[in-house]
């Protein structure tokens, strides 16, 4: 009798432990599909096609798409990949959270992502998305500056040139420009070093610095238009109409003979031709309110009405 007891026992105990093993069996294939959909949420998300498809076989909207991609990336993020806070920065940022977008910026920035400094710097800075706030965008800016970002240099230059997050110091601002050109920073450090030189008031007045910088940029920009290089070609022409319309666009003084309204006028309509984005609003900053009333849509128009430009402008943005 108690040999029977004790086999129905073993067999008892036989069943529960296959039922624990199934289970766990069960829990790890759950897992570990819930895996394989988060993977291919975050590759779709990336524009990967065969995932997309993969998911549409599957039946997973939209929604439950993003679920799975925000899962993912908190995973990683708490795992301590920068880039995965960068992804969910950039989550909540589109989401209209911009705390939240803030937060997962401040801890990859915290752990030495330039990336990220520089987001928080433009964010509390010039853009304002996360607030006004300039002294921690000038924090920010001189943190990527110290780890090597030429466009951190430029950034805490700008500062120093504007007195924003920090007392103006033009001769800091010249110093970090020279510094930003070196650090590969070839356009925008070259146009506010241009308006400088170029500036008879601001105590850094040189006509051969000026005609450096204007030099410098115009074979910028002949170099990208022979290359097909859209997006440097565009930045050299925006930043050379910059340079000569600076009255206009910066309120700064040149020096007679270096200010141009018509040849600002038709660099920012290449570089509108070649797609930089600030062109329309900058062109119209130069054109006659009495001809045009100095509209972004005026000056699209206006620029409609420059074919040489145009027609420069687009034939540059084609591929080789």
């Amino acid at each position: 009798m108690a040999e029977a007891i004790l086999a129905i026992a073993a067999v008892v105990i036989l069943i529960q432990q296959a039922v624990i093993l199934k289970a766990r069996a069960r829990r790890k294939k759950g897992e570990a599909e819930k895996k394989l959909l988060e993977e291919l949420a975050v590759l779709a998300g990336n524009g990967d096609a065969k995932a997309r498809a993969e998911l549409d076989c599957r039946g997973i909207s939209k929604a439950a798409r993003a679920q799975l991609i925000l899962h993912a990336c908190e995973t990683e993020a708490e795992q301590g990949d920068c880039s995965a806070m960068l992804r969910l920065g950039h989550f909540y940022e589109v989401a209209g959270s911009a705390q939240e977008a803030r937060a997962w910026y401040e801890r990859a920035a915290r752990m030495g992502n330039v990336k990220a400094m520089l987001t928080l710097g433009r964010g509390l800075g010039e853009d304002g998305r996360f607030g006004a706030a300039p002294k921690e965008a000038f924090h920010w800016f001189c943190e990527a500056a110290r780890n090597g970002s030429g466009e951190a240099l430029y950034h805490v230059g700008l500062c120093y040139e504007t007195g924003q997050g920090v007392g103006a110091d033009l001769g800091r601002a010249v110093a970090f420009y020279q510094r930003a050109i070196y650090g590969g920073e070839a356009f925008l450090p070259r146009m506010r070093l241009a308006g400088i030189y170029g500036d008879p008031d601001s105590g850094f007045f040189s006509s051969a610095g000026w005609k450096t910088q204007e030099d410098t940029l115009l074979r910028a920009l002949q170099a990208a238009g022979r290359a097909r290089r859209r997006t440097d070609y565009a930045k050299a022409a925006l930043c050379l109409g910059c340079v000569y319309g600076a009255p206009w666009i910066m309120g700064r003084k040149l020096a007679p003979g270096f200010a141009s309204k018509k040849s600002a006028v038709y660099l920012l309509a290449l570089a509108h031709a070649a797609g930089a984005e600030d062109a329309l609003s900058l062109l119209s900053t130069c054109l006659d309110p009495v001809l045009l009333n100095a509209g972004a849509e005026d000056a699209h128009n206006f620029v409609v009405r420059l074919p040489k430009a145009e027609g420069a402008g687009k034939q540059a943005t084609q591929e080789p």
